[in-house]
Parts: C-alpha cells; sequence; structure tokens
C-alpha cells in the first residue's frame, strides 16, 4: 500500500493481528515501513530480484534518518554491477571493434 510517510503517519499505522504489512512512501521509491505484530520497521527494496533490507525499527531510528539510509543504500547498489552477468569474450570483442570502428582511423583498424 502506498502512502505518503510522516513522523505522525508512521506513529499513527496500527499493527496487524497476523502477518505483516508494508506500507511504501510516495516521495522515496524503494522505501517503506514494514509493520508486523510486535513491531514496525524500516525497509528498503532493491535489485532485480526485489530483495528487503531492513534499515531498523522505529521510533529507535528516526524517519528522516530512516530516509536518508535507504537514499544511500539505493545509491550505492546502483554503482554496484550485477555479479550474475556473464559475458561471453568474442561478444565483447566484437562490440569493442564495432565501436572503435566509429572512432579510429583505418589504419589503425587494420591493426586492431
Amino acid at each position: 500500500m502506498k502512502v505518503k510517510l510522516t513522523d505522525l503517519s508512521v506513529k499513527k499505522l496500527q499493527l496487524p493481528q497476523s502477518r505483516q504489512v508494508t506500507y511504501w512512501d510516495t516521495t522515496t521509491p524503494g522505501f517503506g515501513v514494514r509493520c508486523s505484530t510486535r513491531s514496525k520497521s524500516f525497509v528498503v527494496m532493491y535489485g532485480h530480484k526485489r530483495q528487503l533490507k531492513t534499515l531498523g525499527r522505529f521510533p529507535d531510528l528516526p524517519l528522516s534518518e530512516a530516509r536518508k539510509q535507504a537514499r544511500l543504500f539505493l545509491a550505492s547498489q546502483a554503482l554496484q554491477s550485477d555479479p550474475t552477468v556473464e559475458h561471453n569474450f568474442q561478444t565483447v570483442v566484437r562490440a569493442y571493434l564495432e565501436d572503435c570502428e566509429a572512432r579510429v582511423r583505418p589504419s589503425t583498424m587494420k591493426g586492431y
């Protein structure tokens, strides 16, 4: 469920009787509050597999700090390459030579 998360709205979120309910922030994509039967935790969803990482529990971690941590975490994840991607050597060489063909002289391409 999407909600604009504020300090007051997080405080007023009801704890469910069973299961877990996650409320996603409308201002910070991938950031939300997961309410379980006993507590509220700030979470961030990342990656192609949509993994969840818990940032901390409310009220020990304030909303503003959790939102900052979520933005930093998502930015760091965006900079990391996907370790599951494998490249074929011939495909990489072909792509490199195609790129070089547009940039270098024909005599240089003969050498490559």
